[in-house]
């Protein structure tokens, strides 16, 4: 699955986003960024491109962390002795 951040960057760079939200890093910040692009860039040449490749970069971020609960669930798993049965 391809990584949508570099683009996103390209595309967001003359917008009006506070520069500790251009750190696309940290998941947070693209969540912010898809609920709060619209409040001062919606009428931006780039909106509208911008506004998709974020939402298509956060379903990556879900499912990149997703797949890490996974894991960590399954490394953790320990088998439980089944219990005997009294007669």
């Amino acid at each position: 699955m391809e990584d949508h951040k570099p683009e996103i960057l390209r595309l967001i760079k003359d917008m009006d986003v506070p520069a500790i939200r251009r750190d696309l890093d940290k998941p947070w910040n693209v969540d912010w960024l898809s609920r709060n692009l619209v409040v001062r860039n919606h009428g931006h040449e780039n909106f509208r491109e911008a506004i998709e490749l974020i939402r298509k970069q956060r379903r990556l971020n879900d499912l990149a962390t997703s797949r890490k609960i996974h894991d960590l669930g399954a490394a953790r798993h320990i088998p439980v002795p089944p219990t005997e049965t009294p007669q």
